[in-house]
């Protein structure tokens, strides 16, 4: 579970992957360290695998939100006369999916910009080191 052992580990064989909890897979800035590091000469075809099975799962969680809010528009759109309780379900979806989506997209922003951080304090401790 600790990031930054993880991290050290994959850079340096991508199999460790493998041994992670799933927790950390999970976490979007954990994803997007992966994501930064260059191919890897050993192991990185787990790497490649694991930023393959977050992104199929997260776009599909996302694909779900977007549907939420398209089907609902297509039927209020294509329908002349809804029953009132119809009418509320749909806006009700529909809002509901778009906060979904929402969140998604704000969940994986902050995940982007945590893990630039994370890389930018690094590079300066490095740097620190070294001088």
């Amino acid at each position: 579970m600790d990031k930054d052992f993880v991290i050290a580990a994959v850079t340096r064989n991508g199999s460790a992957l493998q041994f992670t909890a799933e927790a950390l897979k999970n976490d979007a800035s954990f994803f997007w360290r992966i994501w930064n590091i260059q191919e890897l000469e050993k192991g990185d075809i787990y790497r490649k695998a694991y930023i393959n099975q977050y992104l199929l799962k997260k776009i599909g969680k996302f694909s779900l939100g977007v549907f939420f809010i398209i089907d609902p528009v297509f039927l209020l759109n294509f329908t002349i006369a809804l029953p009132f309780p119809a009418l509320v379900f749909l806006i009700a979806v529909t809002v509901i999916g778009a906060i979904y989506t929402f969140n998604k997209v704000v969940e994986h922003s902050y995940g982007f910009f945590k893990a630039q951080a994370e890389l930018s304090k690094t590079d300066t401790e490095v740097l620190a080191l070294a001088s």
